[in-house]
């Protein structure tokens, strides 16, 4: 566990996975397991919108 953040190394994976979501446009991933951000990213990367990449991996669309 990183000094001083008091997460353990699931909880910090998350909120890396979380943030790389954020640095990549999808906005909003706070409320997210870990295979939504995880999904919206791979979508991300093959060129999907942000938005709708987050939309689909919530299951929203």
């Amino acid at each position: 566990m990183p000094a001083g953040t008091g997460l353990g190394c699931r909880e910090e994976e998350l909120r890396d996975l979380r943030q790389r979501g954020h640095d990549a446009g999808v906005r909003g991933s706070s409320g997210t397991d870990e295979r939504q951000p995880r999904e919206a990213l791979g979508r991300v990367a093959a060129g999907e919108n942000p938005t709708k990449a987050k939309r689909e991996a919530k299951g929203w669309e």
